[in-house]
């Protein structure tokens, strides 16, 4: 946030037990919010300060850049992510949504 940094973001859901955690996918962005009731109150005006008043710093997104990078590269070692890759093209067509992979370039272009 303007105020926050990500380690203080994450502070503020540990701080009471909270575990906030997201997932996307080609139809949806998914986000976790897993509390302990006595905290509720805390944890949602937390959540609800972090949700409206989200920033994405250059830093943390360089961050998140280099760990994208390198989990992509350690994917693209593997035969099961290249096997997925041809089955997926094969099966959907290579201009598909569910045929689009990660590359190195999307990821540096990212801003």
């Amino acid at each position: 946030t303007k105020k926050l940094n990500s380690e203080q973001v994450m502070d503020g859901f540990d701080r009471y037990g909270a575990y906030v955690g997201s997932e996307s996918g080609p139809e949806q962005n998914v986000i976790h919010l897993y509390q302990l009731p006595k905290f509720s109150s805390q944890i949602l005006e937390h959540f609800t300060d972090v949700f409206n008043n989200i920033s994405f710093p250059e830093e943390e997104i360089n961050i998140q850049k280099s760990i994208a990078l390198q989990q992509l590269q350690i994917n693209e070692e593997k035969t099961a992510y290249h096997a997925r890759k041809i089955f997926l093209t094969h099966l959907f067509g290579e201009n598909h949504i569910y045929a689009r992979f990660k590359s190195a370039e999307n990821i540096e272009n990212i801003s």
